[in-house]
C-alpha cells in the first residue's frame, strides 16, 4: 500500500480546531508565525499542546516578514 503524501496550507489555525484536524488525518502542524504577530493568535506553546494532545507532530518555524532569508 502506498501512502498519499499531502500539504495543505491555510491562514491561522485557532487550538480549537485541532481536534477536527487530527481526526481528518493530519499528523504535522507547522506553524511559521512568530508569537505575538497578531493579539487573536495562540501562542505556539498553546498550538504544540493541544497538537501533541491529540497525536500530532508540531513544528514551529516562526517567519517574520522582511526577515526571512535563503
Amino acid at each position: 500500500m502506498t501512502e498519499k503524501a499531502t500539504l495543505t496550507t491555510r491562514g491561522q489555525v485557532q487550538v480549537g480546531e485541532i481536534a477536527d484536524l487530527a481526526a481528518q488525518g493530519y499528523r504535522l502542524l507547522i506553524n511559521n508565525r512568530p508569537d505575538g504577530e497578531a493579539t487573536d493568535q495562540p501562542s505556539s506553546d498553546e498550538l504544540q499542546a493541544e497538537a501533541q494532545r491529540h497525536g500530532m507532530a508540531y513544528v514551529h518555524i516562526p517567519v517574520v516578514p522582511g526577515e526571512a532569508t535563503d
